[in-house]
């Protein structure tokens, strides 16, 4: 046995370690009450139970399957074009889509064009080969960066082709730290096809010694061309968003979406701000906002209000959820400045209805996705922590997106400026940001391309 597979031995040994640690972590927090870790504990078990039904109740061969896995919410989105495209040249297929995270599996929902929505089971040797077994995928996508030893190694000793998609690296990820290099690099080489996002990851990963690997760019573009392009009608968000006299231009608005805390703080200091500016210019108009929260319940609720309570008490607030089950609120609804949409799944399309937007999430671990924004010409806003997402980088140097870096009187003082630029900006500026958008597209047809190219 030579150094390298003696290391290889060795990292194997501490990943199947630290993954039973990480189980027994997991199981513990359940049983203290940690929501989270409930909800991976539960589907996990009724990822199992389902898995055992599918293998009582097979008759024959199973139908032709192909097999995608996405960590959460923001990767499923690069996952569903692909998937799209891939039913509607394979209709026969059944698509199984496989998710990591709790907030992203809902129990006996299947989102589509998937067929059968799993959580995936923990990283193990005889669960991933359980999982392998019982499905017979002859195909499998991974997006982005999902890197599960023994799900792979699975895969591989079945030689079934594996695309990782829109794989996306810098030199400071954790999966090519000295300690855990070489056995990511095993990974990757288990891989087929190694498409990815941009030519900084295209440059690393051949670097490292990969062969397979094909800048295609980023298949969250054509997922949002494709939601812009769906029809949307709602009457308590149009009623919000209408002028409430025919002589009057009615008021822009701010689409904030994916918001946290320091988020809503920001965005209620900035409107009790701008209705100061415009007290005295009858010309000028005081924004409104639509505020879209990452995640909604009762504590976040009464942060919110107290956020309004002490920083914009005399804004007129409603919320979507209150306003839609009764249609005789949508007067009050047109009056109101900020409106709170308290239900999930609406925030792409909202967008439509700005006129610039806010991206949630930069105060914190990163931002959210800003194309959903984009792609309707929106100028936006985020916070500092954007620079690990090329789609946001590339939009600040076109002078189309704007970080507020700094939260207090200094953060008012930059989202006060950009929303003086947003509310001047013409409709050729409109157009451009959509046509940069646009201009980006056509990874799905990329990677398919590509597949085509598999030998089985």
């Amino acid at each position: 046995m030579n150094r390298f597979t003696q290391k290889i031995t060795y990292l194997r040994l501490v990943y199947d370690l630290t993954m039973g640690l990480y189980g027994s972590l997991v199981g513990m927090t359940a049983w203290l009450g940690h929501p989270k870790a409930i909800a991976m504990v539960v589907g996990r078990k009724e990822t199992r139970q389902r898995l055992a039904l599918l293998a009582q109740s097979k008759v024959g061969s199973p139908p032709p399957t192909v097999w995608f896995h996405a960590a959460s919410a923001g990767e499923l989105e690069q996952a569903k074009p692909l998937m799209q495209a891939w039913r509607a040249l394979h209709p026969q297929d059944r698509i199984v889509l496989s998710v990591y995270s709790p907030s992203a599996y809902r129990p006996g929902q299947n989102p589509a064009p998937a067929d059968l929505c799993f959580m995936m089971l923990a990283d193990q040797r005889d669960q991933a080969a359980f999982w392998v077994q019982i499905l017979q995928p002859y195909r499998v996508f991974f997006v982005k960066y999902e890197y599960w030893y023994h799900h792979i190694r699975a895969v591989q000793r079945l030689n079934i082709p594996l695309v990782m998609v829109c794989a996306r690296m810098d030199e400071n990820v954790g999966v090519l730290r000295p300690w855990f290099r070489p056995l990511w690099q095993e990974m990757a080489r288990d891989m087929t096809l190694f498409t990815v996002q941009d030519p900084v990851t295209l440059k690393l990963s051949t670097a490292l010694g990969l062969q397979r690997v094909h800048w295609v760019g980023d298949t969250r573009y054509d997922r949002v061309l494709e939601l812009s392009k769906a029809p949307f009608e709602d009457l308590v968000l149009e009623a919000f968003t209408e002028s409430t006299s025919p002589e009057r231009a009615s008021r822009p608005v701010l689409v904030a979406g994916s918001t946290w805390v320091a988020d809503h703080r920001l965005l209620v200091q900035t409107l009790e701000a701008q209705r100061l500016l415009v007290s005295n210019n009858k010309a000028a108009f005081p924004w409104k906002l639509i505020l879209v929260p990452h995640e909604w319940n009762a504590s976040y609720q009464a942060s919110l209000l107290q956020i309004l309570k002490t920083k914009g008490p005399k804004f007129n607030v409603v919320f979507y959820s209150a306003a839609s089950k009764d249609p005789s609120h949508l007067a009050a609804v047109k009056e109101a400045d900020i409106m709170v949409v308290d239900q999930t799944g609406l925030l792409s399309r909202i967008y439509r209805l700005g006129k610039a937007a806010w991206i949630g999430g930069g105060f914190g671990a990163g931002i959210h996705n800003v194309l959903e924004a984009a792609v309707y010409g929106l100028p936006v806003a985020f916070g500092p922590r954007y620079r690990s997402f090329p789609e946001a980088v590339n939009l600040v140097e076109e002078h189309m997106a704007f970080p507020i870096n700094h939260q207090g009187k200094q953060g008012v003082h930059e989202m006060l400026a950009f929303l003086h630029k947003a509310g001047a900006y013409t409709p050729d500026l409109h157009q451009q940001i959509k046509d940069r958008i646009a201009a980006e597209s056509g990874a799905v047809q990329r990677i398919l391309a590509l597949t085509d190219k598999i030998k089985t």
